[in-house]
């Protein structure tokens, strides 16, 4: 009788610890430094100012009572890595037709609803400071040469579809520095990376922002189709989380980074 109370004593501690058991999440983004969205190079993370997008999905954790991992690669990585349902999602990403197979955006329809996004990010275009190139909103204004954007961007498409070439490199800072050596004409970047990179390197004073954008652009959590598929209702909430921590937290996170 007494191993018998025993027994049911230990399955229902079991039940309860299983429960209360959090469900464990890995998500994964870029190994490059994305100031201010996520901050540093390499696949560690600087927890005291890890980035903007990391903090925001970071806080899923409280909100929803989840284990969230987020470990660093190369973007392509991210998305071929998340395809294969290696991890459970990754971010930023921004809408592209063909990322679909590798992973789930929030939709309204056939359309990605801009209203889950995780941030809104700008392209803009950079010259060295006395170069007559430009940027009208809809073309590139004397244009000779070839603009640096880094590899796996989705604004590489967006200046190929111009007629114009792109020199791919790792980051920013590498097309920056490829410019002023001539071996381009002008780098396409996100505005807030670029603008701290100017900022805090006395050698890339000489460069310039065009303050058209090239393209603005809402960047989304994708998740796996694995993760979807087991997890829908989930899924949801974590995208309608996001749109409230965005409205609510990405001010207050931000001020921080540009002290």
């Amino acid at each position: 009788m007494n191993k018998r109370r025993i027994l049911i004593a230990l399955l229902i501690f079991i039940a309860i610890v299983t429960l209360s058991a959090k469900i464990k999440i890995v998500f994964a983004c870029e190994d490059n430094e994305n100031f201010p969205f996520y901050t540093d190079n390499g696949t560690a993370i600087n927890w005291e100012k890890p980035g903007i997008s990391v903090e925001l999905v970071k806080l899923l954790e409280s909100e929803l009572e989840l284990e969230i991992e987020i470990v660093r690669f190369p973007w392509n990585r991210c998305l071929d890595t998340m395809g294969k349902g290696k991890i459970d999602g990754t971010f930023q990403a921004s809408f592209k037709k063909k990322r679909m197979k590798m992973g789930v955006y929030p939709m309204v329809g056939d359309k990605p609803d801009i209203s889950k996004r995780l941030c809104t990010v700008s392209y803009n275009l950079y010259k060295i400071k006395g170069s007559n190139l430009d940027w009208d909103g809809k073309k590139f204004i004397n244009i000779s040469g070839e603009i640096g954007a880094p590899f796996g961007y989705s604004i590489i498409d967006d200046i190929k579809k111009l007629g114009v070439g792109v020199d791919t490199s790792k980051n920013t800072e590498t097309d920056f520095k490829k410019m002023l050596k001539n071996r381009i004409q002008g780098v396409a970047a996100l505005k807030l990376s670029a603008d701290f990179l100017i900022k805090s390197n006395s050698n890339f004073h000489n460069i310039e922002r065009i303050d058209k954008p090239i393209k603005t652009k809402p960047y989304y959590l994708m998740l796996s189709h694995q993760f979807v598929d087991k997890n829908p209702e989930l899924a949801n909430k974590i995208w309608d989380t996001i749109e409230k921590l965005r409205e609510t937290k990405f001010e207050e996170i931000s001020e921080k980074y540009f002290k």
